[in-house]
């Protein structure tokens, strides 16, 4: 019923609204409604009520973003970019004294990623060539604000990286005052090598050298020990992540740096009631330290060429953790590509750490609430600021839909 309601409410709009704007005349309307389900869930599940009753309101709950999901695509403007070939090269001529005689020739904004413009820019000096750097700003809007998303923070995280053999991108220039391209910065050399996909998609087969390569990779990452980069430490967020001396207590944290950020979206939401609900009450028990986890560790943040490793990228989402959390992500983009066992098998034997099976499944939970977090941010965003990128508004298509109806499909099971 309460589907078909909102198929009647769509269409009963008039043509002439702005499509951007059609949604949000739609969504506003039953905010009340979606935010008096959240509050009634909230109620039943610290009462232990039947769960059959929060399922219900959850499957609503998907229904909703399913219709949205299949509404009719409209076209929105480009954002401008901000970075161009002749800022850049403005900058480093008055930044960099040895570069006085520099030409950036190039100045090519990459595709992917939602929390950073990436651009690609190719130099040339007099007697010393060609060189390609990739430039890394803040953007105006983004989706996530959390602890550790600062540029500085994520310049520092790649030094620590770089020192540890990884093949992070060797930071060259932090920029984070009043500049020629309006914004903040890093810039980095650029590193060799194809992307081979992401969570959504594989663009080749992963052989097994290359799936060996990353789990190799992933367990060097696990193995930094940030408490002998004092400076580091120190100069990021890291100072506070390392508070926490267990793994159950960095998980917390982690659980309440996601909540606090939905709760500042007001975008009430009955499953996200559940999911946070189940996390806390089930939040693995472990006294070992907490680990360096790059957080994003999936086939969109990584290089290959000829099957090896050949670079890792976008720290900015780096925090202390459990490793089930990342090794639980490598297995979920490689889904239908490579056993999962495989993957526990490899990282069991490259790090002598047992995987927590348990660890994993919660972490598979936590996964969907951030999915469903990102994308009701993304489209917040995108509908409050002019300048947002546009790719903002199609997130809901990648993140909020499926993770919902997967949430509804998984927690059943869970609240068992």
């Amino acid at each position: 019923m309460l589907r078909e309601a909102d198929t009647v409410a769509a269409d009963a709009l008039p043509d002439s609204i702005d499509p951007r704007f059609r949604e949000d005349i739609l969504t506003d309307a039953i905010a009340q409604l979606a935010s008096g389900l959240g509050k009634a869930t909230q109620q039943l599940l610290a009462s232990g009520s039947d769960p059959a009753i929060p399922a219900r309101i959850s499957e609503w709950e998907h229904a909703f973003y399913d219709h949205r999901d299949r509404a009719e695509p409209f076209e929105v403007p480009n954002a401008t970019m901000i970075l161009t070939a002749d800022t850049i090269q403005a900058y480093l001529r008055r930044v960099v004294p040895e570069a006085g005689d520099v030409v950036v020739e190039k100045a090519r904004k990459l595709t992917g990623g939602f929390g950073r413009a990436t651009v690609m820019i190719q130099l040339d000096r007099p007697l010393f060539g060609t060189r390609e750097l990739v430039l890394r700003a803040e953007i105006p809007v983004t989706i996530l604000t959390l602890q550790g998303f600062d540029i500085a923070t994520e310049f520092e995280i790649i030094k620590l990286a770089q020192r540890n053999g990884v093949v992070a991108p060797t930071p060259l220039l932090l920029e984070t005052g009043d500049n020629e391209t309006g914004v903040r910065f890093i810039l980095v050399n650029r590193l060799q090598g194809s992307n081979v996909g992401s969570l959504y998609e594989l663009s080749s087969s992963i052989s097994d050298t290359m799936l060996v390569n990353l789990v190799r990779g992933l367990v060097q990452i696990h193995e930094i020990d940030p408490r002998a980069h004092p400076d580091i430490v120190q100069a990021s967020h890291l100072k506070d992540w390392l508070k926490d001396d267990t793994m159950t207590a960095s998980i917390l944290r982690w659980i309440d740096c996601w909540e606090n950020f939905w709760r500042s979206l007001a975008i009430p939401s009955p499953t996200l009631e559940r999911l946070f609900h189940w996390l806390r009450a089930h939040v693995p028990q472990s006294d070992a330290a907490p680990v360096l986890l790059h957080s994003d560790y999936g086939l969109g943040n990584l290089l290959f060429e000829n099957d090896e490793l050949t670079a890792v990228l976008d720290w900015e989402a780096s925090h202390m953790g459990h490793p089930a959390e990342e090794v639980g992500w490598l297995a979920m983009n490689l889904r239908g590509k490579v056993e999962q066992q495989r993957v526990f098998d490899l990282y069991e034997e490259f790090s002598g750490r047992p995987v927590d099976l348990d660890a994993i499944r919660f972490f598979d939970a936590f996964t969907e609430v951030k999915l469903i977090v990102s994308g009701m941010s993304a489209t917040r965003k995108f509908a409050e600021n002019p300048v947002a990128d546009p790719i903002y508004c199609r997130l809901i298509n990648l993140t909020v839909e499926p993770s919902v109806r997967r949430a509804a499909e998984l927690l059943p099971e869970l609240e068992r």
